[in-house]
């Protein structure tokens, strides 16, 4: 199964906090994302409990482990929580 996201810009009032998408983890096996300049990628780093940017330029592909290969492989591969950070200016895809 394939989903697309669109991210809408950030409201004015906003900065650069507002949430694109809600802290989570997939549920399924892998996910592979097409980074673009809007919308900004973090994970959770489970050492320090802070939220990380991911750093990554226009055309880079990511993959994220989902809990299905999380179980599958008995924890030797973490799914990550994650989050999306809405884009200034224009939209993200």
């Amino acid at each position: 199964q394939m989903r697309l996201f669109h991210y809408l810009a950030a409201p004015a009032d906003c900065g650069s906090r507002c949430l694109g998408s809600s802290p989570h983890t997939d549920w399924h096996f892998v996910t592979i994302i097409a980074r673009d300049r809007g919308s900004t990628l973090q994970y959770l780093d489970r050492a320090t409990g802070v939220w990380r940017t991911v750093a990554s330029d226009p055309g880079d592909l990511l993959l994220l482990i989902g809990d299905w290969l999380s179980a599958f492989s008995g924890g030797a591969f973490h799914a990550p929580a994650h989050r999306v950070l809405l884009p200034d200016g224009d939209g993200s895809l």
